[in-house]
This record gives structure tokens, sequence and C-alpha cells, in this order.
């Protein structure tokens, strides 16, 4: 089982955070996955690779998602 942790930091003027991306599927082109950032909490995300092509899938809105 694959797990990742990743500093996701937007720009160079804002600080980083942890991210960790877990329950990785690839389908249809797309990566599914989990993922914690404090942001929305564990939620489902879907990604084709580009920063515009990833979006969240908020079920459980907050950061106690």
């Amino acid at each position: 089982k694959l797990k990742l942790k990743v500093w996701r930091q937007p720009d160079a003027h804002t600080p980083g955070r942890m991210v960790i991306i877990d329950n990785l599927i690839s389908l249809k082109g797309r990566l599914y996955f989990s993922a914690s950032e404090g942001v929305y909490g564990n939620e489902i995300w879907r990604t084709n690779g580009s920063s515009t092509g990833t979006e969240v899938f908020d079920l459980v809105p907050g950061s106690a998602g």
C-alpha cells in the first residue's frame, strides 16, 4: 500500500503544510485519492495531473472531513 506525505506550498510567501495522500486509484486517465491537508480534512480528490484538473469532493464540510 502506497502512502505519501508531501508539503503543499502554493507560493513563496505562504508557509507550507503537510498533506497526507492515501488510497490512490487510477481510473480512466484520472487519479483518485484521499488526502488530508487541514482545510477540507480527509476527503476524496480527483486529478488529471494538472492544477486546473484537480478537485476535491468535500463530502464532510469543514476541516473535520
